[in-house]
């Protein structure tokens, strides 16, 4: 019987032994799953740098200041008064990556910048900022102001600015344009463009996010059934533990009974040969 109740001990040990490689595999890392959470983090910063991005470009719009991020910003150029019919430098309607101005002495002729213009005409729009390009540095002795100033004309446009650029109203100088965000620029500015994008937004819900969110909840319920399944079997072999300890102390009580039984029983074998019949003498 000991033996029986090792044995049923050594069983439930394996079987605990033989639990845990389930629990470590539920934690184990695929290949799949770091490839998946790369992708996720890569989207997750694309999205958050667009509306970064967006939010400034908003900002910039509302108050009429530009937003810059590590000393870079975007610009959208409306108008075409850069977009000359030999260069094309800037054309309406385009994303240009701009530099923040420091140190305005710095700048020289042929450099295009963007600036606050003191033209009351602009000043009534919504904003007054101008990206032309330098055509003459004026030297503060030859200026009115004392200060350093530019003359700055569009490269579409024949004539020069009737107002000179104060050194102190220059705000950012141009790098370069930026093509692939300036074409989503004009075609999200377009009622094509909007109608497209709620096509692209809502086939990427149905083939990408709803099967992916599907894909989750069975994956949540095989992990739910096989957490349950593992708890219905440690319950079991509790419950097996349990009564083989039983069985173990109640074998380990039965000799100390059986003793007690023998010694009482050993006064009547004394007492047998007196109820044995003598043989009469004649």
């Amino acid at each position: 019987m000991d033996n029986q109740n090792e044995q049923n001990m050594q069983l439930h040990n394996e079987s605990a032994v033989e639990a845990l490689p389930a629990e470590t595999k539920k934690g184990k890392i695929t290949v799949g799953a770091v490839v998946r959470a790369c992708f996720d983090v890569i989207v997750y910063v694309l999205i958050a740098a667009m509306i970064l991005v967006a939010a400034g470009l908003m900002l910039s719009k509302a108050q009429g200041k530009t937003f810059f991020l590590g000393g870079k910003s975007i610009m959208w150029i409306m108008t075409g008064s850069m977009d000359d019919d030999l260069n094309h430098t800037i054309p309406a309607q385009s994303y240009v990556l701009m530099e923040k101005v420091t140190d305005p002495d710095t700048l020289q002729v042929g450099d295009i910048i963007c600036f606050h213009s003191d033209d009351p005409d602009l000043q009534r729009l919504s904003t007054d900022l101008v990206v032309h390009r330098i055509v003459e540095v004026i030297d503060p002795a030859d200026s009115a102001t004392g200060k350093r100033e530019f003359r700055t004309r569009g490269d579409a446009n024949y004539v020069t600015d009737r107002y000179t650029v104060k050194a102190d109203k220059v705000v950012a100088k141009y790098v370069e344009n930026l093509p692939l965000m300036s074409f989503f620029g004009r075609l999200l500015a377009s009622v094509y463009g909007i109608i497209l994008l709620a096509i692209i937004i809502v086939a990427a819900i149905f083939t990408v996010y709803i099967p992916e969110l599907k894909r989750r909840a069975e994956q949540d319920a095989a992990d739910m059934e096989a957490e349950e399944a593992e708890l219905r079997k440690a319950e079991i072999q509790r419950k097996i533990a349990e009564e083989v300890e039983k069985l173990r102390l109640a074998e380990q009580s039965k000799p100390s009974s059986s003793n007690g039984q023998v010694d009482s029983a050993q006064p009547e074998q004394a007492e047998q040969p007196d109820d044995v019949d003598h043989p009469k003498s004649e």
